[in-house]
Parts: C-alpha cells; structure tokens; sequence
C-alpha cells in the first residue's frame, strides 16, 4: 500500500506545478483549453491556490506588474489566435482587468516603446544607419523612435540603451541631434555616447566629444558631461558627472561585467537577453558574483552560476527557469 503524500510533499508538488502554469501562461502561447485547465487545477486543492498566489506575488515583485485575476481565463480565451503585436500590448496590460490600455498604448511610456519605429526584441542587437551618417546601436529590449525635422534631430528613447556615433547634419543645416527619455534630453556635442533609459532615471556615459544634459523639470542650467565620463539624471537634477565605468558599456559588446554584483541584480539584467520566465528563490538573491559574462550565450551563464554559488537551476517546460538555494 503507497503512503499518502506529506502534506509538505503536497505543497512543493503544488508549487512546482505553479511555476509551470505560470511559466505557460506568460509564454503567451497557452490556448484556451490550457487557460481553463489552470482554473480547474487553482480550485481542485487549496495547496494549489495557495502555490499560485506565492508564485504570482514572487513575479509581481520581479516584474513590477499586475496580479493575473481569477477571472483570468474568460478574457484570455482567445490569446493564442491574436497577432503578435497584439499580444505585446495585453501582456504589457497586465493580462487582466487592464486590456483597456492596449487601445490607448501611445499615452503611456511602456505603450510608446510597444509602438516605436524601431524596437529590439529578446537578445537582439541591431545597428542602424541614420540619414545624417550617425550610427545608433541598440540593445535588447529597447525602443526608439526618430524624428528628424527641420529644426533639430530628435531620438526618442523609450526602453532600453543605445550607442550613437553622431555625424555632421547632412542636411547642412547644422541642426543639434538630441535624445529624449521621460526624465529629459541629452545633447550631442560632436561625439560618441551612450544613453539607458531605467524606471527612475537616465543613465548616460560619454566615451568621445560631451553632451550637455536638461532634465525635463529643472530650471537651472544644462550639465556639461565630458569625454570619459559618466552622469545619472532625472527631472529633477543631475547626479555627477564622474569618471567612466567601462562595464556600464560591456552590453555593445555583447557582455555583462559584474562586480560584487547582487545575483539578483545580475538575474533582472539577464532576463531582458533570455527568451521566456527566469524566476528565483529571495533566499538566493543576496549572493554576490564577480565576472564577465557572454548575453548572447545565458544558458552558459547559468551554468557558470550554477558552479560557482550554492544553488540549483530547474528549468521548468521548454519556457522557464527557476534558481533556488542547493539543498545540504
């Protein structure tokens, strides 16, 4: 006769099968029969809502977005036969009660980068050419608009980082090439910098020629960054300028250096070059990681991890990874 599970046997079952629901429901690809399993299997045990709830609050403090509802699989019956572009637009709604703001994307910041004219997906970097002979490289996950007038040359940075080597205007009408994020504009003086646009700051890093930096809501006089410097800013003010971090710049060439890095600090940073859910244990999070390490090959840098740290990579379905502390 087989004993009947422990009720902590119980629960680890249920929340290993929470982290494949949930992993399964932001591949965007669960179809209507998957979604009503889901709803079937949260109300089958209480170990299983409770599961589900852990695991949806741990991605919520993770990913900064709204709780999937109850009610869930009603609006998403019909997620596996919308346009990819739609998708975007009701996974940045929250997959909820907000699918409303997918018809209004262009008033907020997160539905200009879904609609920008040039956007990185999941690990890709691309180079453009622009029509004044400057050169911006994106990085992943970034979204950029252009918009070159008579007056000036405006790039509109929503997400992400760039790289721009500007060049003369060859309209010849001398007009300044400047980048705009939520928290203000950046002046090319001549020169090679770059920008990154965070939740609550920009971020830009000078390696030839200056920019000159104007926070949106500051009245005061515009901040002079220099070659190889580096400054921080909002709309409220500038934090530096200071010397160059050369690893602030390690994503052009395709790296991550880390430096006593929190590994959860170093796990966000990944997941916008790793395709599907990358999720871990708080208790993990704290541990601190040295090296330089290849985006374009993560897979390797889990590994690497795995080696050197007390934890144990699970790779839940062909769409998520879980991290958690190694057991003993």
């Amino acid at each position: 006769m087989t004993a009947a599970p422990s009720a902590g046997n119980r629960a680890a079952q249920a929340h290993e099968q929470a982290l494949e629901w949930l992993v399964t429901v932001w591949s965007g690809e669960a179809s209507a029969d998957e979604l009503t399993r889901l709803h079937h299997w949260r109300q089958a045990h209480p170990d299983h809502e409770s599961a589900w709830q852990k695991v949806q609050a741990m991605d919520r403090r993770l990913r900064g977005l709204q709780a999937l509802p109850a009610s869930a699989a009603a609006p998403l019956k019909h997620a596996r036969t919308r346009s990819p572009a739609r998708r975007q637009l009701l996974q940045l709604a929250g997959l909820g009660g907000v699918l409303g703001l997918a018809w209004t994307a262009s008033r907020t910041q997160p539905g200009r980068a879904v609609l920008a004219d040039v956007r990185t997906g999941t690990g890709e970097w691309r180079e453009l050419a622009l029509a004044d002979g400057s050169r911006v490289l994106l990085d992943a996950g970034s979204a950029l608009d252009i918009e070159y007038g008579p007056a000036e040359r405006l790039l509109r940075l929503h997400a992400g980082a760039i790289r721009i080597r500007t060049a003369p205007d060859a309209a010849g009408r001398d007009r300044p090439l400047r980048v705009a994020t939520q928290h203000g504009q950046v002046q090319a003086l001549g020169t090679v910098f770059a920008v990154r646009v965070r939740s609550g700051d920009t971020q830009v890093a000078v390696l030839e020629g200056a920019v000159m930096l104007r926070p949106s809501a500051s009245a005061g006089e515009p901040v002079h960054v220099a070659s190889r410097q580096q400054a921080v800013f909002d709309a409220r003010g500038v934090t530096g300028p200071h010397g160059l971090d050369e690893g602030e710049l390690a994503w052009t060439r395709r790296q991550l250096v880390a430096e006593r890095m929190a590994l959860a600090d170093l796990l966000a940073a990944l997941r916008v070059y790793r395709p599907g859910l990358l999720l871990w244990d708080d208790a993990i999070a704290g541990l601190r990681v040295s090296g330089v390490f290849p985006l374009d090959d993560t897979d390797r840098v889990l590994q690497a991890l795995a080696q050197a740290l007390p934890i144990q990579i699970r790779y839940v379905t062909r769409y998520g990874v879980w991290i958690g502390a190694r057991p003993g």
